[in-house]
């Protein structure tokens, strides 16, 4: 049975309790899951290209508190897309963001601080 995209079907039993619930059926043959794709059609080949590492990661001082971190843009010859960056203070991840900058603010004056990108 081929369901249509966004099919959502819900039965609840207020004596039981019961419920049942089917969304995200993608009505495609989608690798998401939902429905299989048709007989004879070739099967989704998997991204296993990494994305390139983050590179030239410079820091601007904007105040004692505050420093603008900026690089080159990831790459990704695979197919499935950047998800985005994570940036790291000292090791411990801070912040993500989908762009190729962040704004690190909460630092101490006079402390020194390592700032790492990941894609």
């Amino acid at each position: 049975m081929r369901l249509p995209n966004r099919f959502c079907v819900v039965l609840v039993t207020l004596g039981l309790l019961a419920a049942l619930f089917v969304q995200g059926c993608g009505g495609g043959g989608s690798a998401a899951g939902g429905n299989p794709p048709p007989a004879g059609s070739p099967l989704p080949v998997a991204d296993t290209t990494a994305v390139s590492v983050p590179q030239s990661l410079v820091a601007t001082a904007i105040s004692t508190t505050q420093a603008n971190l900026a690089w080159l843009a990831s790459t990704d010859g695979g197919g499935a897309g950047l998800a985005g960056y994570r940036v790291l203070r000292g090791g411990f991840e801070i912040a993500t963001t989908v762009i190729a900058s962040y704004s690190d603010t909460g630092r101490t004056a006079g402390t020194a601080y390592a700032n790492t990108v990941r894609a």
